[in-house]
């Protein structure tokens, strides 16, 4: 089974430097990729992050982390309703959208949605084993 989580800041006043600068402080033991497109090429993409999970522990922490950063840094200075943190998280076949900000507004609403994603799944750290285009995503973590 594979887990991964996309995720990206939306209609916010933060840029992904100061979450990039947030992510490498984190104590975190998933891959953590930013898109990064080599100069001249241009994509369009509705995430700019990417994190490979490896155990619902490693997904928990990577939520609690994408929180705190909405928490100490979103929400204070918030200007719009819809200002926040959109998550994808895939799961073998199916996705999730969540929207920190949004529909989620509390760490424990965040954790409980993940929760309910991945009840029935197992992961086994063996299995993960996506593949990513270091060409496109650069590994900050």
């Amino acid at each position: 089974m594979s887990l991964i989580i996309n995720f990206a800041l939306a209609n916010t006043n933060k840029t992904n430097e100061e979450f990039k600068k947030f992510f490498v402080e984190q104590e975190l033991s998933s891959k953590i990729y930013k898109l990064s497109p080599p100069k001249g090429k241009h994509v369009s993409a509705s995430t700019d992050w990417l994190a490979i999970i490896e155990t619902i522990a490693n997904g928990l922490s990577i939520l609690t982390s994408l929180w705190t950063f909405y928490s100490e840094f979103i929400k204070p200075t918030k200007t719009q309703s819809n200002s926040g943190i959109f998550i994808n998280i895939q799961i073998n076949n199916i996705t999730n959208n969540i929207w920190i900000g949004n529909d989620v507004n509390s760490e424990e609403e965040l954790l409980h949605k993940f929760k309910e994603c991945t009840k029935n799944e197992k992961i086994e750290s063996n299995e993960t084993n996506e593949k990513v285009d270091v060409t496109m995503w650069e590994r900050i973590k």
